[in-house]
């Protein structure tokens, strides 16, 4: 019989977090994009319903032994779902990478390059630039009588480097065999009684052989220890210098039969790809692998001069694959890279099939990072210092592999920190995915991305409870039928934009002027900025966006406030007009497991106190610090104050139940006692921010904290609510909320970095009447950002390109915004 072909994957009853019991279908083999008002349910929907639906029955295949060491996460909150594929996803990045995370170690090219140096490197000697070749135990022995004779030397056997286990049973068999000493991670150990290792830690384990007084009267007894530590190391052996006791008085050098340095002997140990990778063997002793230093200026580093910023060891500059080193690779660009190993695989002679895998891996590993246009990236850059945007199409470069068929993408914001011209790349390679017979659903809010999609859905109307319906499904094309019912399908119809914008731009007579900045790749001779005015500087991702407005003038205005000099630019006029300045930058908020609106607003500490000076809190006895959450006192100890246990089902996902002490309520029976307007802390914290401030009218100092909340949109969040249930524009605003609303005037300087992130039209609109009433107060705004909504309002705009990398850092345009 012929499969039976599936047009549709059909949800019924879907119920997660807020969604109204949704049924749906979802065209297979199509681009979907669901979309709406930041709250109302897009990731619910995509991730935590057919993602998490999709993973979860792929882990069922699985055996019960493996499933013990994945959370494989509950049964979402559905009545029934067919028509699903293996899924793959790109989730909001919602962490801060490491600082040793770079392009090569997130796409895994590092790792892969590292086995091909590992398996076809060619070694040479760091000294003498020679290829290591066998020694004879005669030649190592002449080597060892003509530089140490006369010394006492050890040696031993590498048994382990940098491994994790106990290795009680390993150590008692060297026992048994007349061993009495060890060397284990830096330290001189008897083998007389077992050492007890932990067997989660890696350890380092040279086993001694013997120690000998070098003489050439010796010599007979040094060819059988020689001979026993090379049959022990499989070819490798460590030689040492020492005393009378057995100390270890110098490093361990070692040789080795299979190779070595026909000058000095020198002998690389059996290489594999941990002794080529930063966070490894191979780390760079200079910067701990980092690639770079710290100096005393809080806001700059150096490049490692010792490795070239890759963070790699540089005596791995004698092992060379085709005349290159591992630091050279990595410090070429990806499209050169592409070139060399496209180059490589095209060489006739080339049979063998290990070094083919590999090289075909790597090449197709590259061809997609350059296909999204980041060819001018090497792979020692670290991802801290990307764009977004090109942080973005690094992660999207790993989820977009070729070939595959049949599979589910889920796609969250791919559009996030890219221009028009790399969204049209991004399309490109979705466009790819479709073709190959793949179903691709993505939510995000760019009218680009949802006006090329086959289908859309929206959901709201609002936020939270108010949300998690569907409004509407259309296709682009029929968005007219659906403005009744749409926000979505009403701004796509609209000529003009429903954004906020002035007339005119606002003029004024005070600038900011940066001279000669360089940074990274900025070569400009100048650049404006209008005080007490709203300006967007955009540009391609890489082109110095963040260098110029994070790295050239929020750093040294920093600087300057705190009596610094300037760095990395000649001058900045106009900075004797400045009294402070504030970043908002990309990171997402800390998202602690007692983090909520009411820490983030900064309202609980006040709720605290407040319900400790209750006269009911008198009597029990309880103070301020009894509400906290974070201490014990009067949280419910059970719980920890989280309400909620999570129960490990061993072979099954962890269980997340009610706290059968406290039932959810958080606290103490006592401090449950306490209440205001018929109300207790755990009830507030239940309650949505709208609610608050109705609750707590007669308290300006909490209204006035939880307003602005409001007047951002988030009025339908819970107090206590759990900073990690908050969409990624849910908590995008609630991070703009304490900045747009304090106490700002003239003097004052807010920059923000893509604050539009995660937000829809409708938040956007929101954001966008903030920004103007700090204008009015003459507050200075400057933005990065793409959003052409944004663009429009703002007063000046700065554009810098004309590309990335060296082929950008220059000013494409700057001036006032057209008008009409």
């Amino acid at each position: 019989m012929s499969p039976v072909h599936i047009e549709e994957i059909k949800i019924t009853r879907a119920s997660e977090h807020n969604l109204k019991k949704l049924n749906l279908s979802i065209a297979r083999g199509q681009i979907t994009v669901i979309t709406g008002v930041s709250g109302s349910g897009k990731s619910s929907l995509a991730f935590d319903t057919i993602l998490a639906e999709s993973n979860r029955r792929f882990f069922y295949t699985l055996s019960h032994y493996t499933r013990q060491f994945l959370d494989l996460g509950s049964r979402p909150a559905i009545g029934s779902i067919s028509g699903l594929s293996p899924a793959i996803a790109l989730a909001q990045n919602e962490t801060q990478p490491s600082v040793r995370a770079s392009v090569g170690s997130l796409t895994d090219i590092s790792e892969l390059l590292g086995v091909l140096f590992a398996r076809f490197g060619e070694a040479h000697c760091p000294k003498h630039d020679q290829p290591t070749s066998g020694t004879s135990l005669e030649q190592i022995a002449s080597q060892i009588l003509a530089q140490h004779e006369g010394k006492t030397i050890g040696l031993s056997s590498p048994f382990v480097e940098q491994k994790k286990g106990s290795f009680k049973k390993q150590l008692q068999q060297f026992s048994a065999k007349g061993y009495t000493r060890a060397y284990i991670d830096g330290e001189l150990v008897s083998l007389s009684s077992t050492p007890e290792l932990d067997r989660e830690s890696k350890h380092d384990i040279k086993v001694i052989v013997d120690y000998i007084k070098v003489a050439s009267s010796k010599l007979k007894r040094l060819h059988k220890s020689l001979e026993t530590v090379i049959q022990m190391g499989d070819g490798v052996g460590e030689l040492f210098l020492s005393d009378q006791t057995g100390a270890v008085k110098s490093d361990f050098s070692k040789f080795s039969t299979k190779n070595g340095c026909p000058k000095c002997g020198f002998a690389w140990p059996k290489l594999d790809s941990r002794y080529f990778s930063a966070n490894s063997l191979g780390r760079c002793q200079e910067c701990d692998g980092l690639g770079y230093q710290e100096t005393e200026d809080e806001f700059e580093t150096v490049s490692c001069a010792v490795c070239r910023g890759t963070g790699l060891r540089r005596d791995l500059e004698s092992i060379r694959f085709k005349g290159k080193s591992p630091l050279a690779l990595q410090r070429e660009t990806i499209h050169q890279l592409y070139q060399f190993f496209d180059q490589c695989l095209q060489e006739s002679g080339i049979e063998n099939p290990a070094f083919m895998r590999i090289a075909e891996e790597i090449r197709d590993h590259l061809n997609r990072l350059d296909r999204v246009g980041l060819g001018y990236l090497h792979l020692a850059r670290r991802i801290r210092s990307l764009s977004g945007g090109e942080a973005q199409r690094v992660r999207l470069a790993g989820v977009l592999a070729e070939n595959l068929r049949g599979v589910l993408y889920v796609l969250d914001e791919p559009s996030q920190g890219l221009s028009d011209s790399e969204l049209n790349q991004l399309w490109a390679a979705i466009e790819k995915l479709k073709s190959q017979g793949n179903t691709v659903i993505i939510v995000d809010h760019d009218e680009t991305i949802i006006r090329r999609a086959d289908w859309i859905i929206d959901l709201g109307p609002e936020g939270g409870a108010r949300g998690g319906q569907i409004m509407a499904k259309f296709k682009p094309s029929s968005a007219s039928d659906f403005q009744n019912d749409s926000l979505t399908a009403r701004y796509l119809v609209q000529t003009q934009s429903q954004t906020t914008t002035l007339e005119k731009p606002r003029k004024t007579d005070g600038w900011l002027r940066v001279i000669k900045p360089r940074v990274n790749n900025l070569h400009l001779d100048k650049v404006n900025f209008p005080l007490e005015s709203f300006t967007v500087v955009s540009g391609v991702s890489g082109a110095g966006k963040s260098s110029l407005v994070i790295e050239a003038l929020y750093h040294n205005i920093y600087r300057y406030l705190s009596d610094q000099p300037l760095l990395a630019c000649e001058e900045i006029q106009g900075l004797d007009q400045i009294e402070e300045v504030i970043l908002v930058d990309r990171r997402p908020i800390a998202k602690s497991s007692v983090s909520m609106p009411a820490t983030y607003l900064d309202v609980f500490t006040d709720l605290r106190k407040f319900y400790g000076k209750l006269p009911d809190a008198q009597i029990y006895g309880l103070q301020m610090r009894d509400f906290s959450l974070s201490v014990d006192g009067g949280r419910c100890p059970e719980c920890k104050g989280r309400g909620v246990l999570s129960l490990s089902m061993k072979f099954l996902a962890d269980a997340r139940v009610t706290c059968p002490i406290c039932q959810g309520q958080r606290y103490k029976p006592e401090v449950l006692q306490v209440e205001y307007r018929g109300l207790n802390l755990s009830q507030v914290l239940d309650l949505t921010i709208d609610e608050a401030i109705d609750h707590f009218q007669t308290f300006s100092r909490i209204t006035k904290r939880l307003k602005p909340a409001q007047e951002l949109g988030l009025g339908y969040l819970k107090l206590g609510q759990p900073s990690s249930s908050l969409s990624g524009g849910e908590s995008q605003r609630l991070k703009l909320v304490p900045i747009l609303f304090r106490n700002m005037s003239q003097g004052s300087i807010l920059i923000m970095d893509e604050p539009t992130t995660g937000l829809h039209f409708k938040d956007v609109e929101r954001l966008l009447v903030q920004c103007q009433k700090l204008t009015e107060k003459g507050v200075t705004l400057i933005v990065i950002e793409h959003s052409a909504a944004v663009k429009s309002a703002a007063d000046w705009l700065v554009e810098l390109g004309p590309g990335a990398a060296a082929e950008g850092g220059g000013l494409v345009f700057e001036g006032y915004r057209p008008y009409n």
